[in-house]
């Protein structure tokens, strides 16, 4: 379970560096009011990602806290 859990904060990481080098672009033709929207959506993208994990977490948890014990 550890080791989920550094993959994740890993990942997470990698995807905040990208967003943080989009996010700096000057604005262009087809952003004209810059590219700092790929921060949020990042981020929206990153708490979904973490609530899957912790949803996996407490549902591997509870396999081994409820169901090996009774095999």
């Amino acid at each position: 379970l550890d080791a989920i859990h550094s993959i994740s904060d890993t990942s997470s990481d990698i995807v905040t560096l990208w967003a943080l080098r989009v996010g700096r672009r000057k604005p262009s033709e087809t952003h004209p009011y810059g590219y700092g929207k790929y921060e949020v959506y990042t981020n929206i993208l990153e708490i979904q990602f973490k609530l899957y994990l912790i949803y996996l977490i407490f549902h591997l948890a509870s396999l081994y806290i409820f169901v090996l014990p009774l095999l």
